[in-house]
């Protein structure tokens, strides 16, 4: 369990990572176009997440661009929220991976939504996804744990989106983080709006 000071530390720094992220995200359309004309989103393959996560590098401070290939994560098995294994992203090639100056892991995720056209929810937001970003917040350093370290968002035409942001369809709030006995895939939308973990104590909702 995390200690008070420890989730006051992990609410800031999944802030600045949105905020480095999108700001990332609207300089690199400054520089290339409206995000729904990037080549890359055509289909999900490791391949096309490199040509995003390039698009985005230059305007990222990346200490290690790891490609599809190994170095820029946890090499170990990330586990659940509740504590149960879940995977090894540092050897998953259908991922594109870079390390931050920052210290923050991050891997880009293409979903097979030509021109933007993902529909996970009924907002502008939420109809118009291309891809997803996952990030561990610390990087290689423990406890490489869903909701603690390990967040999502997905990219929309229109910005960022934290998973389990309401009216999700696809990786809700009360499915993926309700309490600690949950993934943890989807707290990120509830820690960055309420600015708590709260589910590590006790059942949360919208």
């Amino acid at each position: 369990m995390l200690n008070k000071y420890q989730e006051k530390e992990t609410v800031a720094k999944l802030k600045k990572c949105y905020s480095i992220l999108s700001s990332a995200i609207k300089l690199a359309e400054n520089s290339n176009g409206p995000i729904d004309g990037w080549e890359g989103w055509e289909e999900s393959s490791g391949e096309n997440a490199l040509k995003i996560l390039n698009i985005l590098a230059p305007h990222l401070n990346i200490m290690k661009n790891c490609g599809t290939g190994t170095g820029c994560w946890y090499s170990g098995m990330y586990k659940h929220l509740r504590g149960t294994d879940w995977s090894n992203y540092d050897e998953d090639t259908s991922r594109a991976r870079a390390y931050l100056a920052d210290g923050i892991s991050i891997q880009v995720h293409v979903l097979n939504s030509p021109n933007c056209t993902g529909h996970y929810g009924e907002s502008k937001l939420l109809s118009n996804i291309c891809g997803s970003i996952n990030v561990d917040i610390n990087g290689p350093k423990k406890p490489n744990q869903a909701g603690k370290d390990y967040f999502s968002f997905y990219i929309s035409k229109y910005g960022l989106v934290p998973w389990g942001t309401q009216g999700i369809t696809s990786y809700s709030l009360d499915k993926y983080c309700k309490n600690k006995q949950s993934t943890g895939w989807t707290c990120a939308a509830w820690v960055l709006s309420k600015g708590n973990m709260d589910y590590l104590y006790h059942d949360v909702s919208w």
